[in-house]
């Protein structure tokens, strides 16, 4: 009986470590998914700034073009469409860097 006892209490151990280590893990994943929307939420931000600003920019280039006719403005135009374009191909890396910018590493100084 007491043998009994014994194996129920080291199954019942076994059996609370490995709900906490579960825990644990699914803790651990919440809070890198957490992070993850942060940086996410975080590039949308900067990347829709930058975007705004882009538009505006050749919107009013194409309609001064529009009241004037001065070629040299589409150009102009173009190149800040064209910004607008690189900036959304940037948005991961700044997702990346916005999700690291918490992140200490040592190195050289």
């Amino acid at each position: 009986l007491i043998c009994l006892w014994h194996n129920v209490g080291r199954t019942f151990t076994a059996r609370s470590q490995f709900v906490a280590d579960v825990a644990s893990r699914n803790m651990k994943e919440a809070q890198l998914v957490c992070s993850t929307l942060k940086a996410s939420r975080e590039a949308d931000t900067i990347l829709n700034h930058n975007l705004k600003n882009a538009m505006a920019e050749a919107s009013g280039l194409i309609e001064l073009f529009l009241e004037t006719a001065e070629r040299a403005l589409l150009p102009l135009a173009q190149s800040r469409l064209q910004s607008g374009m690189d900036w959304c191909k940037k948005r991961l890396l700044i997702m990346k860097l916005t999700a690291a910018k918490g992140v200490r590493e040592p190195g050289l100084v």
